[in-house]
């Protein structure tokens, strides 16, 4: 259904443009990301991400229709609520066994991807003043998914010493863990709005944006293989972890995406030749 309406506007705006002031514009964006899911063991937490596009701009008086594409790098982050672990395992032939203890906390969840936008967009520009609104169509690119966290571990061996601590060479410290795997979110559909103001040259043959915008995920974005567990523990030799993603397991059903940023457009106008070529 989108895709006809896409096809549709493109149309519109192809028949209209021979009536209409028509510009070419490259646009630099910066801004912020922030995920927005289900789970109540998620914290949103402040990504950052830039891109640069390419557009073409139709106006007629005061109505201006974009469209256009987009290339950004997007990095999101999400903590993850503390884990408490527990497991009795064999320490050696000597000692009894031993109840060993974790805690994995500070633990952020960040994902660097990149992807590929196609925004249309209706609006109003003034002399010194522009808005647009409409939707962004935004393709997800495979991209690395890393996770970062502190662990605390220590061991209790049963009917000999009691709880041991601070012993490194035990397998008993303090120490940071951070993995890295791979992440592809799902395709998303962006409402998106953008207001900012009209800069001139002196010989009005270009014109800049310059604008604050904002724009929010309506589909599930979600990877659509989620099967990793949150945590694989190895314990053949003291408490290892691999951590994954928290957005490639099941423990989050419905992921929204949301952005707010800054996007300097400059544009060109596309005129025809001013000199006619004419034979007598």
């Amino acid at each position: 259904m989108m895709r006809k309406v896409y096809i549709t506007i493109i149309m519109l705006a192809l028949c209209a443009c021979t009536y209409a002031t028509n510009w070419f514009g490259v646009s630099p964006t910066v801004f912020t990301t922030l995920q927005l899911d289900d789970s109540p063991l998620t914290t949103p937490k402040l990504g950052a991400g830039g891109g640069l596009g390419i557009n073409y701009l139709m106006q007629k008086q005061h109505l201006i229709l974009q469209i256009g594409a987009e290339a950004t790098y997007n990095h999101s982050r999400v903590s993850v609520e503390d884990s408490h672990l527990s497991y009795l395992m064999k320490y050696s032939e000597k000692w009894d066994s031993v109840v060993y203890s974790g805690l994995l906390d500070q633990r952020c969840d960040a994902s660097y991807t990149m992807a590929i936008r196609i925004p249309v967009m209706l609006g109003a520009e003034y002399e010194y003043l522009y808005f647009l609104a409409g939707a962004k169509l935004h393709l997800n690119l495979r991209g690395k998914a890393h996770s970062s966290a502190f662990l605390t571990t220590k061991g209790e061996i049963l009917h000999l010493i009691g709880i041991v601590e601070n012993a490194p060479l035990l397998g008993f410290d303090e120490r940071s863990i951070n993995n890295t795997n791979h992440i592809s979110y799902s395709i998303d559909l962006r409402p998106s709005i953008e207001v900012g103001t009209v800069l001139y040259n002196r010989q009005r043959d270009n014109k800049m944006h310059l604008g604050l915008f904002a724009e929010y995920g309506l589909l599930n974005s979600l990877p659509r293989e989620r099967h990793a567990e949150l945590l694989d523990v190895d314990m053949s030799q003291y408490m290892q972890l691999n951590m994954n993603h928290i957005y490639t397991t099941r423990l989050v059903s419905r992921l929204n995406q949301m952005t707010i940023g800054i996007r300097f457009t400059t544009y060109l106008e596309m005129r025809e030749g001013r000199y006619c070529k004419c034979v007598y």
